[in-house]
């Protein structure tokens, strides 16, 4: 495990080829704007804290308790932590999905993991939190594409992942989910092949999915996925959507089932979702204005065509380009700017400054089994307040590639919590 503070230790290693279970901790307190530049970048300091986590962190997220949750695919093979479930034979030798743990808890105070059990598989799955904290989680591949699961963060370290006996309406491998204004209400939407939305809970038992043409119509049959997974979705001050799926976006009344507004597409060669595989963010608020002003950032990317060379052994460039648009402006315009350097599979964060962290991914090809090279080290902080020119600083290099899976999230000092990466279809154990 690793932590971020102001120089990078020289002794960090590329784990490219292993498991990538070292988390990586971000710290910035004041070192941000003036720290000696290490490795080329302008500030943050990394500290490891754990060098394997047992399970790969496809999937993080942070608890009430200060605690993350870390969960990835049941079909990758054994991981780190060998369970012994009641009622089941598990014979040495043989893969048994439910004879390893595929989700941990890792406690933030005592830097300590617990082992979870999960029963169906979280592969690229979605989730929202509820009001009081527990994590809905759905979909998933194989027998986990209508799942739905619970997750009650506990004090005494004894909660464990429940199930639900009812599934959700449709298959949702590679949705994409979003709390809403109603009490514990979450829109689900998209999805491999899916091509419509629903709710949890359904309005009533009867209720099936919603379709959505804007998926179809966004769709690139030329690319393997579409590049419409994992559609980017926030909800605006009017209470309404805004989906964003390959390089259009719309505003979506979800009480009336109907298109607000269409925007206009985003400038540049290239698509922003999976497996293009760019990300969003919707900047801070400001009170000023009654919180109404609403805008959404999106950054990165692959290159159109990218996704097809990739799958012959050609990386091309992933896309720079990142676009500002202020939704709630009668006639929005997307500005434009470029990020220092090109980055796919990146992740972007809220900072408590208002800052925003880009980090993780690849410089060259696109998401998926090895579909992409040259890992992103340094992450870029944006400053959304300076003028354009002065927004973007590089800051210091990690020295683990932070790729396929892999993830981040912000902690409740401020620091961030790095984890994952496994480029290959099962664990693959070793160090490049």
């Amino acid at each position: 495990m690793a932590a971020f503070h102001g120089q990078v230790s020289a002794t960090m290693r590329n784990l490219a080829t292993s498991l990538l279970l070292v988390f990586v901790l971000m710290e910035w307190c004041c070192t941000l704007g003036g720290a000696q530049a290490t490795g080329g970048g302008k500030g943050g300091k990394w500290e490891l804290l754990l060098n394997n986590s047992g399970v790969v962190a496809m999937h993080m997220t942070l608890t009430h308790r200060n605690t993350a949750l870390m969960f990835d695919q049941t079909s990758a093979g054994p991981s780190q932590y060998r369970l012994h479930p009641s009622g089941k034979q598990c014979t040495d030798g043989v893969y048994d999905p439910p004879c390893w743990a595929h989700s941990v808890e890792y406690d933030i105070t005592t830097n300590t993991i617990r082992p979870l059990v999960i029963d169906t598989d979280t592969w690229c799955s979605s989730g929202a939190f509820l009001g009081n904290g527990t994590l809905a989680q759905t979909g998933g591949f194989g027998n986990g594409t209508r799942k739905v699961r619970y997750f009650n963060p506990c004090s005494d370290r004894r909660c464990d992942w429940i199930e639900s006996e009812k599934l959700l309406a449709s298959n949702r491998w590679y949705a994409t989910n979003q709390i809403l204004p109603e009490k514990d209400r979450v829109f689900i939407v998209g999805g491999l092949e899916v091509f419509n939305y629903e709710f949890l809970p359904p309005t009533s038992e009867k209720e099936e999915a919603f379709e959505l043409p804007f998926l179809r119509q966004t769709y690139d049959p030329t690319v393997d996925n579409g590049n419409i997974l994992y559609p980017f979705v926030h909800l605006s001050s009017d209470g309404n959507l805004f989906i964003f799926a390959n390089r259009d976006s719309i505003l979506f009344d979800y009480h009336r089932h109907q298109i607000i507004k269409n925007f206009p597409r985003i400038p540049g060669n290239g698509s922003r979702n999976y497996p293009s595989t760019g990300s969003s963010v919707m900047l801070p608020l400001e009170h000023e204005d009654g919180f109404r002003k609403v805008e959404v950032m999106v950054c990165g990317g692959a290159i159109t065509g990218g996704s097809q060379a990739a799958k012959s052994g050609e990386f091309l460039d992933a896309l720079s380009s990142c676009g500002r648009l202020v939704i709630t402006d009668d006639n929005p315009e997307w500005a434009m700017e470029e990020m220092p350097g090109p980055r796919v599979m990146n992740d972007m964060l809220i900072l408590p400054t208002g800052h925003i962290l880009i980090i993780n991914g690849a410089k060259q090809g696109c998401a998926g089994w090895q579909m992409a090279t040259r890992a992103s080290y340094h992450p870029y902080l944006y400053e959304p307040k300076e003028t354009v020119g002065k927004r973007f600083s590089v800051l210091n290099s990690t020295g683990i590639a932070r790729m396929y899976h892999s993830s981040a999230i912000v902690l409740p000092d401020g620091r961030i919590l790095v984890a994952g990466s496994n480029p290959y279809r099962r664990y693959t154990f070793g160090v490049a």
